[in-house]
């Protein structure tokens, strides 16, 4: 059991959670009172919604927030009645493959629930001898994740169990389809053996999915919604209580057409005019403040000229990085793009985290945040504010922004290039400015060059996705040859098993088709 159950944790299992902001003061609070919600919580109305209610609504409309309000209050409840149980999931489409898959929720749901209940870790018992051989050593695979699913809603007895799934647009959309058809399954079994369960999904409007039965609110359309952005700008614009500032307050919220993260991204504008002293020019400056969340985010790229390459590679970093980058991680990869002799002056450990905070906030406009962890010591990680930052950068507007000239394919492709250059760029500054490269730690290579083990992992990932969209790596290769060597010695260097260590000799071949880069290894001159 004990095995079976650590392969179920992974490191990020609520980091999407941990890093939402709380709702703000009085806000949500109606949504406990709303008939949908309450016929929910109802159990004699299991047979008319099944368990299931949806809450749906625009991109940055508060959903998630609402959310997170929601699993917070029911905890709350939970925590008093041992005949109640809750589990949750927040889908992370910036994250890492577990925090963005329906593999990664059914992982969680199961860690959830045989924490808060360990006598439903029985399920387990269920797999013979071999089948708990399997999954021991290849980890677990969905199939057997959902059945273990099963046999625990089967344990339930006479508790009642509830499940929030925020954010199900933040995974592929097969695989949501897949979830959503194998729920209704799950709550049709749990029906007829009296169990009680249910589910609360939250997401952008679906089109292509829907439930056969179960409760749906729109939040853009609730009057309460509004009156929560109503109270959210009466506390955060710094204004008097005069009519006219309330008739300014009234205007604010009927351009913000329902929408909670564009007023949270005008607030700061109309504050600075008001700190400026300019509160002749606030409903003008309001006035110049596009409607719609994708043309505010076009008004703030274009808003100033100011540092726009590194902008530009900010934003590249962001939606190009093989992995989530943590912020000492982003600091060092754009000021050192900028100033190769920067470790001379600035070593990781001189560069406090107060430093790196404005730095993101700085370098993209406000338009990417640091996460929150729950472990202080380790390093978060830089996302944007929101994911419709990211849709909106990939779609033809956000493109034409700050790369006019590319396609869809040329955005990717050279975004991957760029991001390949500065990897090679830091391993080539390190062999070149460092006095003990080669004999240093893995430790002291991650203090003294940040962003190095990021450039080692991922210099022949990036190469190979940019050959992918079309970006020629010929000369890239020719290049490699000529470091291949040094990058050896530092990927050897970061390999916590020596075993998988390579030797000085390997050849490029063998090392292109152990990693998968099979855009790479059809280019090669063999």
């Amino acid at each position: 059991r004990q095995e079976l159950m650590e392969l179920l944790y992974f490191d990020e299992i609520d980091a999407r959670l941990l890093s939402l902001k709380a709702a703000h003061n009085k806000t949500c609070m109606w949504f406990l009172e709303k008939k949908e919600y309450r016929q929910w919580l109802d159990l004699q109305n299991l047979e008319d919604h099944h368990g299931f209610l949806w809450i749906k609504g625009k991109p940055g409309s508060g959903k998630s927030i609402l959310m997170k309000f929601l699993e917070a209050r029911t905890k709350s409840s939970v925590a008093k009645n041992p005949n109640r149980l809750l589990a949750s999931f927040f889908f992370y489409a910036p994250g890492e493959h577990l925090e963005k898959s329906t593999f990664g929720l059914y992982r969680s749901l199961l860690w959830q629930l045989f924490q808060k209940a360990p006598d439903l870790q029985r399920a387990l018992d269920e797999f013979d001898f071999n089948a708990g051989c399997v999954i021991k050593k290849s980890g677990w695979r969905t199939e057997a994740l959902k059945e273990t699913i099963e046999r625990t809603i089967d344990c339930l007895g006479d508790r009642d169990l509830s499940f929030f799934i925020d954010a199900l647009d933040e995974c592929r959309d097969d695989d949501v389809a897949d979830m959503v058809s194998f729920f209704e399954d799950l709550v049709e079994r749990a029906a007829e053996k009296s169990i009680r369960l249910r589910i609360c999904f939250s997401s952008r409007h679906y089109p292509s999915i829907e439930l056969k039965c179960g409760l749906a609110v729109i939040l853009e359309d609730q009057e309460e919604h509004n009156k929560d952005i109503a109270r959210y700008i009466s506390s955060k614009l710094t204004l008097s209580r005069s009519k006219r500032a309330e008739d300014f307050r009234k205007d604010i919220l009927k351009k913000s057409a329902g929408i909670f993260l564009w007023v949270a991204l005008v607030i700061p504008m109309l504050n600075k005019t008001d700190a400026e002293g300019r509160v002749d020019q606030l409903q003008k400056r309001l006035n110049t403040i596009p409607i719609g969340l994708d043309n505010l985010f076009d008004m703030i790229l274009a808003r100033d000229s100011e540092d726009m390459d590194e902008l530009r590679f900010c934003i590249q970093l962001i939606l190009f990085a093989i992995r989530p980058v943590t912020l000492t991680e982003y600091f060092f990869a754009l000021r050192r793009a900028g100033d190769s002799d920067l470790h001379n002056s600035w070593a990781a450990k001189e560069v406090n985290r107060d430093v790196m905070d404005r730095f993101a906030l700085s370098s993209s406009k406000g338009l990417a945040e640091v996460t929150k962890t729950r472990k202080k010591e380790k390093d978060p990680t830089v996302q944007f504010i929101h994911e419709s930052v990211r849709d909106f950068l990939f779609s033809q507007n956000g493109r034409q922004r700050l790369w006019p000239s590319f396609n869809q394919d040329e955005f990717t492709g050279f975004g991957h290039d760029a991001l390949k250059l500065r990897c090679l760029g830091e391993i080539e500054a390190y062999q070149r400015q460092d006095s003990q490269a080669g004999t240093r730690s893995a430790q002291d290579l991650v203090q003294i060059w940040p962003f190095l083990r990021y450039a080692t992992d991922s210099t022949l990932l990036h190469a190979n996705q940019a050959q992918q969209y079309g970006v020629s790596q010929d000369g890239f290769l020719l290049q490699f040859s000529g470091r291949q060597q040094d990058w050896v010695s530092l990927y050897n260097a970061f390999e916590k098993f020596k075993s998988r260590c390579y030797s000085n000799t390997v050849d490029i071949i063998y090392i292109l088709a152990e990693h998968g880069l099979d855009s790479l290894l059809q280019i090669h001159p063999r």
